[in-house]
Formats: C-alpha cells, structure tokens, sequence
C-alpha cells in the first residue's frame, strides 16, 4: 500500500533514487507471499498426504475456491458497476482476464484499476499445477522438480526476455518470472523435516543470516535495482531476494521464543494479516488519484481498512463458514460410503 501511494518505483521516472527503491519497495512484499504460499499449501498436501495416503484434488481446489473467489467476485463486480456508470474507463476484455485468472498473460491489460491482479492470477496458476505435479511425480519427484524449476529461473527469465519482446513491459507478472519464489517455498516444505537438512541447518549462523538476509532484501536489492534496474532484477534479483527471504522465513518459524516471533504474533499484526487479501483487493483503487480527499493518505488507509472489514466480516467470514459445513457433509459421505452394514 505505501508503495502504491508513493507510486515512485519505475526506473524511468526522473524521481527515482536509491532511497525511492528502499521505501518503495513493495514489490518485496508479493516475494515473501509467493515464498509463504509455496511453503504453506505444500506443508498443509503433504500433511493431507502422510495422513490419508492421498491427495484430493476436489477438496483442495474446493477449499481453495471458497477462500479466494467470493471476496474477489465481489470486488470485480464492484469494479464492473463502476465501468457500467462510466467512472472508470476498463475493457470488457481485461475484466473478463482478470475473472478467468489470466490478466498478467494478455498484452493489452494494463489498466491501474485492476493491475494488482496480476499477483492472484499467478496464484492460481500455480495451485492448478503445483498439486498435479505432486500427485505425479511424488515427495521426490516433486522436490527435485522444484529444485530444477528454482535453479533455471533466472534462465527463464532471461530467454522470455529475448523470445517475447511483445510482451517485455509485462515480464514481471509471469508465472515463470516467480517460479524460483513459489518453489523456493515448496522446497522447504519438501525438505522441512528431512534429517540431513536438520543438520545442516543446525550448523549455520542462523541469527546471523537471517539478519543479513533482511538487511539485503530491504536496503541492498532496492539500492541494486535503483542502479541497474531490471538487468538485475530479471537476472539474479529475484533469486537472491527469495534466498533470503527463505532464510528469513526459516529461522522466524524455528525460533519462537525470539522477539521476532513474537512480533509476528502480535494481535494487531495478526489481525492486519486477517484483513490482509481483503486490504490487498480494496487498496488499488483508492490510491489511483490525486486531489481527492478519499485517495489521500492518511483517508485512503482508513477507508482501505474499513472496506476491508465489512468483506472480511460480511464475505470472508461466512465463505470460509460455508466451507466448514460442505467438508463435514463430504466427510460424512465418506464415512457412509465406507461403512459396513453392521454399523450403526
């Protein structure tokens, strides 16, 4: 939100600067999401795994639907109303990408109105895939995938850039362009609770490296890319950020008697990352104009926040109720399908 509201982040603009690129940074922020969720979603099918046997696709794309797609829905129908009346000047065909998930794919998006959808878009696509190639190549399989996907990352980047020149201005929202952050926490997930990584973690400067780590994702990646713009970051930018972050993740999760921890765990913050996909839907519009009052800081934080609050408690809330009730029904009809008739 601060680095939409500052809105100095773009190379060419004549007021960017080293310290424009630190606090301005938000670009850091879908990083550590992408790291998070990789590690998140492929702990919680590893654990549905080891317990089960299994992996269920239906249920995972079902809770996964409920979580993601109503609060959404309703923020592009909002957005919809207002093309209607004329407010806001967006294609048919943009919306239409950014409700099938496909908007960072479609050269002709790049209305500000929708833009941060991007980042939502390359989080489906990876839910689509990720659990399939689990399925498929197995715990193994799987982690020497991610391995490959997160070492030729750069690669990737590098070949999209001279393959597509069409698409260069939107590099940045590609799947592929993220690969190495999604894997990157797959493979702690994968690797997590393997002996031979306990040990090696064991034998690092953990508090050291994650110190250095965040000192570089917040201070020394920024000044880089305020000097070689995105020769750096399309190369080994992101790589570099997303090692750290890893090593920022891992050492806060395994420390929880550290300060750190305990600021994460602060009700407050907690709560800010209850609202957080409701703030991160509601906030692009509303730091899109100057001379408005409502898009003016400190207005538009408070009415960020308060939308935010009305879909949490009004949409959010009442989707993940609802998903409560249809996994006990399907629970249910597991256990009758699997009961004998001498079961009462």
């Amino acid at each position: 939100m601060a680095s939409h509201t500052a809105r100095i982040y773009d190379p060419k603009d004549p007021r960017f600067n080293a310290l424009w690129a630190i606090l301005s940074n938000g670009q850091i922020g879908v990083e550590i999401f992408f790291v998070i969720s990789g590690f998140l979603i492929t702990t919680l099918l590893m654990r549905e795994w080891d317990q089960s046997g299994t992996i269920s696709l239906r249920d995972f794309y079902m809770r996964r639907a409920f979580r993601i797609l109503p609060p959404y829905y309703v923020f592009l129908l909002a957005i919809l109303v207002a093309m209607r009346l004329q407010w806001i000047s967006i294609g048919n065909r943009e919306w239409l990408s950014s409700l099938l998930f496909f908007w960072n794919y479609l050269p002709s998006s790049n209305s500000w109105w929708l833009g941060h959808t991007w980042s939502l878009c390359v989080e489906e696509q990876f839910y689509i895939l990720w659990p399939l190639a689990l399925i498929s190549l197995g715990r193994r399989g799987a982690r020497t995938l991610a391995l490959w996907i997160f070492a030729l990352s750069p690669l990737f980047r590098i070949g999209s850039y001279f393959a597509m020149p069409g698409f260069r201005e939107k590099l940045t929202f590609f799947l592929s362009t993220h690969a190495d952050a999604l894997m990157a926490g797959c493979l702690l997930a994968l690797c997590g609770s393997e002996p031979w990584f306990a040990r090696l973690w064991s034998r690092t400067g953990k508090e050291v490296l994650a110190f250095a780590g965040a000192a570089f994702i917040f201070v020394v990646s920024p000044t880089l890319f305020s000097c070689f713009h995105f020769v750096y970051q399309m190369t080994l930018g992101y790589t570099l950020e997303v090692i750290c972050i890893c090593l920022i993740l891992l050492w806060s999760v395994k420390n929880p008697e550290r300060g750190v921890w305990r600021a994460l765990n602060w009700k407050p913050v907690v709560y800010v990352g209850v609202l957080s996909y409701s703030m991160y839907l509601w906030q692009q519009p509303l730091v899109r104009y100057r001379g408005t009052w409502f898009t003016s800081v400190p207005y538009n934080i408070l009415l960020i926040s308060s939308l935010a609050a009305v879909s949490y408690y009004l949409i959010e809330r009442p989707a993940l109720k609802a998903r409560k009730r249809f996994q006990h029904i399907e629970l249910k009809k597991q256990e009758l399908q699997f009961a004998t008739p001498g079961d009462s």
